[in-house]
C-alpha cells in the first residue's frame, strides 16, 4: 500500500539562521521562536517568504547569549503571546515568574544576565526582557553598595571622600 500525500495539505516550514557576532556560529530556528522578537517578526514581514531559510546577521549578539536567548525562547514557543504590563502602575507589578525562569535566569553569571538582557533589548522580546530584568532586580534588592558590587564584580568609582560627599547630599535639588 502506498501513501499519497497531497503537498498543498502539508504546511509550509520556514526556518531562519540566525548567525553570531562571531560570524561562524548558526542557529537554525523556526518561526514560532522568531516572533517572541518584535524586531525580528518585523523584519521578516517585509522578507519574500517563498524562501525555505532565511539568514539573518546578529553582530551585536555573542554565539553564548545568542544560544542563551535561544533556549528562552523555545522555552515558551507554544505559549500565548506574551503581554507586558502596561499602564500607570505598570512598573510597580511584578511579572509572573515561572520556575522555569527562575532557574534559567539564576544559572547565569551577572554578566551573562546583563549580556542577555541587553540582547532580549536589542531584539524586542519583552518577557525575556521583563524576566531578566526582575532577576536583576531580585539580585540587588535590599543590598548595600558593597554588595552589590561584589555581586557584580565591580569596583568602586569614587573615593572615599567622593562617596561620602554623594551619600550627604539631597537627593532632588
Amino acid at each position: 500500500m502506498t501513501a499519497t500525500i497531497e503537498l498543498e495539505s502539508v504546511p509550509f516550514i520556514q526556518k531562519f539562521k540566525l548567525i553570531a557576532s562571531d560570524n561562524k556560529t548558526e542557529f537554525i530556528i523556526d518561526e514560532k521562536i522568531l516572533n517572541q522578537s518584535a524586531v525580528l517578526k518585523e523584519m521578516m514581514e517585509i522578507q519574500d517568504k517563498s524562501d525555505t531559510e532565511i539568514t539573518i546577521p546578529l553582530n551585536q549578539i555573542s554565539a553564548e547569549c545568542l544560544g542563551n536567548v535561544i533556549k528562552f525562547c523555545k522555552h515558551y514557543e507554544d505559549s500565548e503571546p506574551y503581554l507586558p504590563p502596561i499602564g500607570p502602575t505598570a512598573c510597580l507589578s511584578r511579572p509572573s515568574q515561572s520556575h522555569w525562569d527562575m532557574v534559567f535566569l539564576k544559572s547565569l553569571s551577572s554578566k551573562q544576565l546583563f549580556d542577555i538582557i541587553n540582547a532580549a533589548n536589542f531584539l524586542n522580546i519583552s518577557r525575556l526582557i521583563d524576566a531578566g530584568c526582575f532577576r536583576l532586580g531580585y539580585m540587588t534588592e535590599n543590598r548595600t553598595v558593597e554588595e552589590i558590587r561584589r555581586i557584580f564584580q565591580e569596583s568602586g568609582d569614587f573615593s572615599a571622600v567622593e562617596e561620602e560627599q554623594i551619600r550627604n547630599e539631597p537627593l532632588w535639588n
